[in-house]
Formats: structure tokens, C-alpha cells, sequence
């Protein structure tokens, strides 16, 4: 006889609850960063915000730390606009 015991794990999300998380990406042109909420792209950014005309990140690391920066401005509740100053202060090269 044989006796074959299964048990089934279910993930539950809980209701209300936004699950974030950034991750960088790249682009033909450098590297660019996007965020998720619950697993669906919430914010797909090919280029440096905040600068005129197109360019992205040349290097990952730029884009993962202002990624991180957007990311941390949703979890605060706030607007996840990048400004000069965003820039600046992560000593990104634009």
C-alpha cells in the first residue's frame, strides 16, 4: 500500500495592502528602472527624470538609487516625482 500525503501552501495577499518593489532594467542606450505594485508595472522609467530630452542611467547603480528614491517616496505616501535635487543629492551624472 502506498500513501501519498500532500499539502497545499496558499499564498493570501491581504487586502489593501500594496506590495512595492523596484527593479532596474537595460535599455538600449544605459539602464532604466521600474516599480511594482503587485506585480504589475507601476512606473516604467526608460530615461533620467527631471532633465531635458532623453537619456538614461549609464550605469545600473544610478538607476537602482533613484529607483530606490521613487520607491521610498510611495512608501511615504508621497509623489514619486525625481527632481534636480533627487539628482544631485545621489550624485547622479546626467
Amino acid at each position: 500500500m502506498i500513501f501519498i500525503y500532500t499539502k497545499f501552501i496558499r499564498k493570501e495577499k491581504n487586502p489593501g495592502k500594496v506590495y512595492l518593489e523596484m527593479k532596474t532594467f537595460q535599455t538600449s542606450s544605459g539602464w532604466g528602472y521600474e516599480i511594482y505594485a503587485n506585480d504589475s508595472i507601476y512606473i516604467h522609467q526608460e530615461n533620467i527624470p527631471a532633465i531635458e530630452g532623453k537619456k538614461s542611467f549609464e550605469t545600473k547603480e544610478d538607476a537602482s538609487i533613484i529607483g530606490n528614491v521613487a520607491l521610498e517616496k510611495l512608501k511615504k505616501g508621497k509623489i514619486p516625482m525625481i527632481n534636480i535635487k533627487d539628482l544631485d543629492s545621489c550624485h547622479i551624472k546626467r
